[in-house]
C-alpha cells in the first residue's frame, strides 16, 4: 500500500482550512441579500448645475461640452434600490411635459425613485436585471447595474446598463440617430458595474452608504442623447424589506395618496429654489420675454431650435429632441 507523504498530507488539510475560512467571511461579509434595501436621501426636486445644489441623491446628464445637469431624485414605492429582485415603474409610464419650473406633472410613484423631470419632460428609473453583488470585500463593494434603465419623455426603455455597442457598417440600417446618420462601429457604453462604499464593512442595517455609477447612453438613441455621459450618485442607509417597503407592482390607492402627498409636499418645499426658465447664463427672465410669439417649442425666443443648436458657442443646455430648455439654478 502506497502512503500519502506527510508534508502533502499537511498542505491538503492547509488549503481545507484555507477555502473553510474565506468561505466563513465571505458569508459573514455577504450582508447584501434580497432583503436588503438602498434606502437613498432623496435629493431636491429639479434641476441644477451643481450637484452641491441638487442634494443627496441625483442623477447626471452631460447636455454639452463642460456642461452637466443634475437632476435630483426621490425613492418610489419600493423604497429605494432592492438587492436581488427586479423593479419595475410600479405600472406608471413617463410622459411628455412637466410644469414650467421642471416639477412633474405628477403621473405616479415608481418602484425605484417618484416620478422626476428632465428638459420638461418625466420619467423613471427601472430594472430589468435585478441588482445584484458582483464583490462583496470591505467597505467598498461592486454592484452589477448591466439591468439599469431609464424610460422618459414617452420612451419606454433607455439602457442605461453599459457594455459595448456593435453598430455595425455605415449602411446596415443598425444605428440610425433622429438626423437619420446610420453610425458605425463599436462604442464602449460603460462597465455596467457599481460601486458602493459603506460605512462598515459589512454593510449592516446600521450603516450608511454613498453609491456612485457611470454609464453612457447607447448611440442613435431616440431620446436623441446618444453616447451622452450619464451617472448616478446616491447616499442613504442600508435597510430591509422588515424595515423598507417591499417592492409591489401595484399600489394601494391609499398608499399612493400618501406617497403623492408626501412628495407634493417636497415640490411644494424646494420648488421655490427653482427660479421658472432660470438660463444657465443668469440671463434675465422677465414677463417681457413672455410673449405671444413664442414658437412651437416654447422657446421665448425666435431663434430655430434645431440640431444645429448644439454647435453653437453657447454653453446653454439644448434638449437635443428638440424640445425647450431646461429649467435649471446655479
Amino acid at each position: 500500500m502506497q502512503h500519502t507523504p506527510r508534508n502533502l498530507k499537511r498542505t491538503a488539510l492547509h488549503n481545507a482550512l484555507g477555502l473553510a475560512l474565506t468561505s466563513a467571511s465571505m458569508s459573514a461579509n455577504a450582508l447584501l441579500t434580497t432583503t436588503t434595501v438602498l434606502a437613498f436621501d432623496p435629493g431636491v426636486v429639479g434641476a441644477a448645475i451643481s450637484p452641491a445644489a441638487i442634494g443627496p441623491s441625483w442623477f447626471s446628464t452631460e447636455v454639452s461640452p463642460f456642461v452637466t445637469i443634475y437632476t435630483g431624485i426621490q425613492t418610489g414605492q419600493d423604497g429605494g434600490i432592492h438587492i436581488g429582485v427586479t423593479q419595475d415603474t410600479n405600472g406608471h409610464a413617463s410622459h411628455i411635459g412637466t410644469e414650467i419650473d421642471g416639477t412633474p406633472l405628477h403621473s405616479g410613484v415608481g418602484g425605484i425613485d417618484d416620478e422626476w423631470g428632465f428638459y420638461y419632460n418625466a420619467g423613471f428609473h427601472f430594472t430589468t436585471i435585478a441588482v445584484t453583488v458582483v464583490s462583496d470585500f470591505g467597505a467598498t463593494k461592486t454592484l452589477d447595474f448591466s439591468g439599469w434603465n431609464v424610460t422618459w419623455r414617452g420612451i419606454p426603455t433607455i439602457n442605461m446598463g453599459g457594455g459595448i455597442q456593435d453598430c455595425g457598417t455605415a449602411s446596415d440600417g443598425k444605428c440610425v440617430d433622429n438626423a437619420n446618420n446610420d453610425l458605425f462601429g463599436t462604442f464602449d457604453n460603460g462597465t455596467g458595474l457599481a460601486t458602493i462604499t459603506c460605512s462598515s464593512s459589512s454593510c449592516s442595517v446600521t450603516s450608511t452608504f454613498i453609491l456612485s455609477y457611470n454609464a453612457r447612453v447607447p448611440q442613435a438613441d431616440p431620446s436623441g442623447f446618444g453616447g451622452t455621459p450619464y451617472g448616478v450618485h446616491l447616499e442613504g442607509h442600508i435597510g430591509t424589506t422588515t424595515t423598507t417597503s417591499a417592492p409591489t407592482t401595484t399600489a394601494a390607492a391609499s398608499t399612493t395618496t400618501t406617497a403623492a402627498s408626501t412628495t407634493t409636499t417636497v415640490a411644494a418645499t424646494t420648488t421655490t429654489t427653482l427660479p421658472p426658465d432660470d438660463d444657465i447664463d443668469d440671463t434675465d427672465d422677465s414677463d417681457s420675454d413672455r410673449d405671444s410669439d413664442t414658437d412651437d417649442t416654447g422657446d421665448t425666443d425666435d431663434t430655430d431650435d434645431s440640431d444645429s443648436d448644439r454647435d453653437s458657442d453657447s454653453d446653454e443646455p439644448v434638449d437635443p429632441s428638440g424640445n425647450r430648455h431646461i429649467a435649471i439654478k446655479s
